[in-house]
């Protein structure tokens, strides 16, 4: 149990790493680096329309997001209780109800930063509460 939280809290400091760090990143900066020449005509264009703001806003939302979850699960790690498991059992859940409600909060056609960071802390709860139930083999009835 302890390895597995342990993996999780490093993988969510790598992302929310990364997730800070393409929040500073310009379209323009993406479009002239070294993965321009991989991506779809199609996804350049879309690239192209989204406003930079909704981008800083997305990917702060993210990393924030994850180093929230990060200290939850630290907290678990450290704990001294034995069912550590259930603990993070109900982390999962919380975390898909804070995703769910964090989406009734933004509104898909608004592109400012606002709608991005909510975006952005949404999906990051999404995927780690699924994530969580699959690394600790959880379903909707309880434990496998």
């Amino acid at each position: 149990m302890d390895i597995k939280l342990t993996e999780l809290i490093e993988s969510l400091e790598k992302r929310s790493l990364d997730a800070k760090e393409k929040s500073n990143f310009k379209e323009k900066d993406f479009l002239t680096g070294g993965f321009y020449d991989e991506i779809p005509d199609e996804a350049k264009e879309e690239i192209k329309k989204i406003p930079v703001e909704l981008q800083k806003g997305l990917f702060e939302g993210m990393s924030i997001a994850y180093e929230k979850i990060m200290i939850d699960l630290e907290l678990i790690l450290k704990s001294e209780d034995a069912d550590k498991l259930s603990y993070t059992e109900r982390l999962s859940v919380n975390y898909q109800r804070m995703a769910d409600m964090l989406k009734e909060k933004f509104e898909l056609d608004k592109t400012d930063y606002r709608s991005g960071y909510l975006q952005g802390e949404a999906s990051a709860y999404q995927m780690v509460g699924e994530e969580i139930q699959m690394i600790f083999q959880m379903n909707e009835l309880g434990r496998n």
